[in-house]
């Protein structure tokens, strides 16, 4: 009997088939290990190496940035120290008083020179306010009240206060400085000075500055008496002498019945009279002046009216000697003034600008006005101011060296300026000999607060 072919070869088939399955099973294992240990990103196992890879590297970061602040800490910390020591060495080397307050007003540190300077112990001193100490009570309100607000504020500041020692009173002068901590003001550190004997010699320098201005205005009334007896005599005895001799001549002129040389002496006595009636009434009104006395009396001032009363005035002086020329550039109406006493300083600018100007030449009076000033303008071409009298020019008595042969006081610019200041306004000038002066009156538009 023949063997079967196709059985034994079915067989053999399945024989091998079953053979072969540990070798695809150690295959498919093999191939797994590989995906596992060799090729980490493949979607089985690649998620949790990569999150433990992370977690890994976060944990070196997170250890050297820990590592780093430590270092950072320490070397703050050796800082602070290294600070701490050095100001204790300093405060406690130093003649000034060193206190440190809490937010509780009391002393958390006092330095060795103010513990000597209070003969109290240190364990007595720290804890205790100012108050617990028994330190004079406008000193203790002083002092939480200048620390209390340093703490609120974050700035400092320097107080000064005294305190009442047997020897006498002493001067101190304390710097209070915040300390901050988190940004917030944690202590307050306060170095006091004792400034006595520099404020002793501030006193003492003050006392003789004081001494030395009493004197020079001392010596400048006494100037300023000796000029007006000189000024005075002379001014008063030439019209006495004129007067006396008129009078005699009036005599004779009156039995001769010679009625107009009667009427030209009459004149001349009533010309030196009004003379001496304003020297007196020039020294009557610096004398009120300089003592305070003179009453300003404010009032609505119509501009129109005011300038053509100073104006006429001009005009009947003059007599037709000088070409003159009154100009309003303004629409203000009224202003505010006292109008006596502008027409004093008025009368007195235009009586000088006619008095130091040649017969001929221009004389004007110019009114302006800006946002906040009326401005008078007084212009002459006259012989003008030399400079090195200029600052001078409003001083009592002053004149300038160029028109001494003409008949003045020395009054009257003094009067202008003391005037324009009671209005509180100014008067200033520009001027060049031989050519003339210019005046400029700024008077304030608004009443003035007196």
């Amino acid at each position: 009997m023949q063997p079967s072919i196709t059985d034994d070869s079915q067989n053999s088939s399945d024989e091998i088939l079953i053979d072969d399955t540990p070798i695809i099973a150690q295959q498919n294992a093999a191939f797994a290990i590989q995906v596992v240990f060799f090729q980490p990103r493949s979607y089985v196992l690649g998620a949790f190496y990569e999150d433990v890879l992370i977690s890994v590297f976060l944990l070196v970061v997170v250890i050297v940035i820990t590592f780093v602040i430590l270092y950072q800490q320490i070397a703050q910390t050796q800082r602070i120290q290294q600070s701490e020591s050095e100001l204790r060495t300093l405060t406690n080397n130093i003649s000034d008083f060193v206190i440190r307050f809490n937010r509780d007003l009391q002393h958390v540190y006092v330095n060795p020179a103010l513990l000597a300077a209070v003969q109290i112990p240190a364990e007595t001193y720290l804890g205790k306010t100012n108050q617990q100490l028994g330190f004079p009570p406008e000193n203790v309100q002083y002092w939480d009240q200048e620390i209390s607000r340093v703490f609120e504020s974050g700035n400092s500041n320097t107080i000064e206060f005294c305190v009442e020692m047997p020897s006498g009173e002493r001067w101190y002068q304390a710097k209070l400085t915040p300390e901050f901590h988190e940004q917030t003001v944690h202590t307050v550190l306060s170095v006091v000075r004792d400034i006595t004997e520099p404020r002793q010699a501030e006193a003492q320098r003050l006392a003789a500055e004081r001494a030395t201005i009493e004197l020079e205005e001392q010596q400048k009334a006494i100037e300023l008496k000796e000029r007006f007896i000189a000024t005075a005599s002379h001014d008063f005895r030439t019209p006495l002498t004129i007067i006396q001799t008129s009078t005699y001549l009036l005599e004779n002129y009156i039995q001769r019945n010679q009625p107009e040389k009667v009427n030209l002496k009459l004149t001349h006595i009533q010309e030196q009279v009004t003379h001496m009636t304003r020297l007196l009434d020039d020294v009557l009104a610096i004398s009120k002046t300089h003592a305070d006395k003179t009453e300003v009396v404010l009032e609505d001032v119509v501009l129109s009216d005011f300038c053509s009363s100073i104006w006429q005035n001009v005009v009947t002086i003059d007599q037709g000697e000088h070409l003159k020329e009154l100009t309003i550039h303004t629409d203000i109406k009224t202003f505010t003034a006292d109008p006596e006493l502008l027409k004093h300083v008025f009368d007195n600018l235009l009586s000088n600008a006619l008095k130091y100007t040649p017969a001929g030449k221009l004389i004007q009076f110019i009114v302006e006005d800006d946002e906040a000033w009326m401005i008078f303008s007084v212009v002459d071409h006259g012989y003008g101011i030399p400079t090195e009298d200029q600052p001078l020019l409003f001083e009592p008595f002053h004149r300038a060296r160029n028109v001494t042969s003409i008949r003045g006081t020395g009054l009257g610019l003094t009067i202008v300026k003391d005037f324009v200041e009671l209005h509180h306004g100014t008067v200033t000038i520009t001027s060049k000999e031989g050519e003339g002066s210019t005046f400029i009156v700024r008077l304030p538009k608004r009443r003035p607060n007196t």
